[in-house]
Formats: C-alpha cells, sequence, structure tokens
C-alpha cells in the first residue's frame, strides 16, 4: 500500500559523509519539468557551502555497475560517458577525466570513487573550496536507485522534486528539448508523458521503502514559500543558510537558457504554474488524472472522484496513436547520421 506524502516525512535521519571525501554528495532526481531548475537556483542562492551542479548523468556508469567497469575499463567507460548529451555538461576534459581515474601509479579505482574524482574536480574547478555538498542534477539517476544503493549504501542521499504532472506534461508539449530541438518533450505525447512521471514517482517510493535517505518537496511547496523551503533543506544537510538569496549563483547550460527563461529572471513567476493546467486539452487532462491518480492523490494533488483504475485502460486507449506516431519519429531522428 503507497503511503501519503508527508513534508515532515523525509528528516528522519540525518546524512553521513561519503567516505574518504571532505564533501557530501546528494543526487538531485525529478522528471523533467518539475522545477529541478528553479530548486537548484534556490539552493545554490539560499544554502552555504552546498554547489549544485547542471544537469550530469553517470547513468552509463550505474547501467553498468562494478561488473561492468571490470569488463570494459575506465577508457572505455569514460568514452561512452563523453559521447553522449547526458555529460556534455561536464567541463572537464575527457584527458583529464582519464589521468584522475587512471593514475601512473596504477592504482585500481573503483566505481564510487571514480565517481567522486569526477566531481572532486568540477567542484575544484568551477566552486573552490566553498563546497562541502555537491548535488549532482540528474533526473533519470533515479531510474538506478538499486545499483546507486548497492554502491553507495547508507552513505545515498537523494533530493525529489516532484510537480503536479497535469503541469509537468502539458510544459513538455509545448517546450522543445534542448538537445534535441527537433522534437518536444513529451514526444510520445500525454500517455507516455504519464507513464513516466508515474514511473519515477514510484521508483522514488520504492527506494524510499528500501530505507534509501530522500528528501522529497512539492514544487508547488516551494514557489509559495521558498525560504521556509530552504530552511527545512538546510536542516536536513546540516548548512546554514544566507540571510539574502543570491540568486546568479547557479549556471543554467547554454542550450537550455530558453527554455529556463522564468527561472533566470528575479523571483518566482507563480502565475504560469496555475495556467499550465488551466490551459491542459480535455484529452490529455483525462489521460493523465486516469494514469496517475493514484499517485497524484498521495501528493496531495486534486483529482476528480470520477477516475478509478478501472478508466486506465480506456486512457491507454486512447493515447496509444499519439504514442506510436512520436515514437516512430523519435525512433528515425535518433537513427539519424
Amino acid at each position: 500500500m503507497q503511503k501519503p506524502y508527508r513534508r515532515d516525512q523525509d528528516h528522519a535521519k540525518d546524512p553521513v559523509a561519503v567516505s574518504g571525501s571532505p564533501r557530501r554528495l546528494a543526487f538531485l532526481v525529478y522528471d523533467s519539468r518539475s522545477g529541478s531548475t528553479l530548486l537548484s537556483r534556490e539552493i545554490r542562492g539560499f544554502l552555504e557551502g552546498v554547489c549544485v551542479t547542471p544537469e550530469i548523468g553517470f547513468d552509463e556508469l550505474f547501467r553498468v555497475g562494478e561488473p561492468g567497469l571490470q569488463k570494459y575499463g575506465w577508457p572505455e567507460l569514460l568514452r561512452r560517458l563523453y559521447s553522449g548529451h547526458e555529460f556534455i555538461n561536464f567541463r572537464i576534459s575527457q584527458k583529464r577525466a582519464l589521468q584522475l581515474l587512471c593514475p601512473d601509479d596504477g592504482q585500481v579505482v573503483g566505481l564510487v570513487e571514480g565517481i567522486r574524482r569526477l566531481l572532486d574536480a568540477y567542484c575544484g574547478e568551477y566552486f573552490g573550496s566553498e563546497c562541502n555538498w555537491i548535488v549532482v542534477k540528474n533526473g533519470t539517476h533515479i531510474r538506478y536507485w538499486r545499483t546507486m544503493h548497492r554502491l553507495f549504501g547508507d552513505e545515498l542521499v537523494l533530493l525529489h522534486i516532484v510537480r503536479d504532472p497535469r503541469a509537468v506534461i502539458n510544459s513538455k508539449l509545448k517546450t522543445p528539448r534542448p538537445y534535441q530541438p527537433e522534437e518536444m518533450m513529451a514526444w510520445g505525447g500525454a500517455l507516455l508523458a504519464s507513464l513516466r512521471w508515474r514511473n519515477y514517482v514510484r521508483e522514488v517510493e520504492g527506494a524510499q521503502q528500501e530505507g534509501v535517505r530522500i528528501y522529497q518537496l512539492r514544487y508547488e511547496d516551494l514557489i509559495k514559500a521558498p525560504r521556509e523551503n530552504m530552511e527545512r533543506l538546510a536542516t536536513f544537510l546540516g548548512v546554514k543558510i544566507r540571510m539574502k538569496a543570491d540568486a546568479q549563483r547557479y549556471f543554467i547550460p547554454t542550450a537550455e537558457k530558453e527554455i529556463h527563461k522564468e527561472v533566470m529572471k528575479p523571483g518566482i513567476n507563480i502565475r504560469r504554474q496555475e495556467a499550465w493546467i488551466e490551459e491542459l486539452p480535455k484529452h490529455d487532462r483525462f489521460q493523465i488524472e486516469a494514469l496517475c491518480y493514484r499517485d497524484m492523490k498521495r501528493f496531495g494533488y486534486q483529482v476528480p472522484g470520477r477516475l478509478y483504475r478501472r478508466l486506465q485502460s480506456l486512457a491507454l486507449v486512447a493515447g496509444l496513436p499519439r504514442t506510436m506516431a512520436g515514437t516512430l519519429k523519435h525512433l528515425r531522428l535518433k537513427m539519424r547520421p
């Protein structure tokens, strides 16, 4: 049985330091368009000693795990990382990364130690000595929480921001992918986007049930009371909060600036949150509410009572043609030279 979301549920355990490093690691996970960049801006602006990376994906490392490292070695895994767009924002050269992970003294560097070395180098280059916490921003890492839990053990800390899926998906339907601008973020339509949102929040729920340390935050709560929410997060991380936030401290990559224009402005535009839901077409709204019903209720989002599990099959049938067409187009773009 799924537990309802409680704002105070994430403070039961204190996070612990990553072994061998003065810096602690946390992984910020989310579905796209859920407010992760706004949260990153607020964390960087409010919290002392907490540095947030732009989107950096270690997905390939978590996918293969330690067995993959032993099989392929760091040179091959680095080649894979640097060839994908998930690692494009890691502004340390591949040559330097190889030197860090394959030192001349022949020292064997494991997966966790390798990730930590890469992040230490990144933070040393761009944040300096002020960084006590490194928050790695990448939504898809939640898919690999089981591997991450095996690797980091009790040291694994996740930060999760969730947003009303109606707002998330309407935004995705109208927003180009920053690194593949020829298609929209919700290239598979509302059906596929709904299943993705649902899968993400259930992965987080699964991680929480297995004892992973997680701090959860609703986007809607953040925009209403940013400072109060940052004070709670500061308590969770054990850091101090600045008297006045500095929104300019967070770096947004050039390719993402167009889709984050509002975040780059001072303050928070609360009106757009309601507009994203109100502007959602009825057929898309039906699919989202039917497929995400239970999880929306768990996070306190209002959903019409008539939408029960029996309507999910109808929602799947209604959205399937659009999903199939979008998937075919997506695959053609991926296979394009």
